[in-house]
């Protein structure tokens, strides 16, 4: 289960704000609440969540396609197909048509995800 599914299934039907803590979230998941809170603020800082204090959450949206993430799948399928574009993010935007800032965004995301994947 994902933290989004987890946010998601603890939505209240009365006023769609999802009641959890991160010490619930990291048991659940087993990972580490600093782990847990690195990852709620980039969902929320991306668009994905909305913190309307601690331990409550509103769920934007938990479609992948409707938040910057998406953006790193368009990258990755490029460089799955051309990894000489490594690096050049420049090129990257003009080909994906999207702005060098979301391009850099991506690739922040994809630093992220590796980073935490090795830790």
């Amino acid at each position: 289960m994902k933290i989004l599914d987890l946010i998601e299934s603890k939505q209240s039907h009365y006023d769609g704000i999802s009641y959890i803590t991160q010490k619930e979230i990291s048991s659940k998941l087993k990972i580490s609440q600093t782990n847990v809170n690195s990852k709620l603020n980039l969902l929320e800082k991306y668009g994905a969540i909305n913190k309307i204090k601690a331990g409550q959450y509103r769920l934007l949206n938990n479609n992948i396609n409707f938040t910057p993430y998406r953006n790193v799948v368009k990258v990755a399928l490029l460089l799955s197909n051309d990894n000489s574009l490594i690096g050049e993010y420049k090129k990257q935007s003009e080909i994906l048509n999207l702005e060098l800032k979301e391009v850099q965004q991506a690739w922040g995301y994809i630093i992220h995800l590796f980073l935490n994947e090795n830790n």
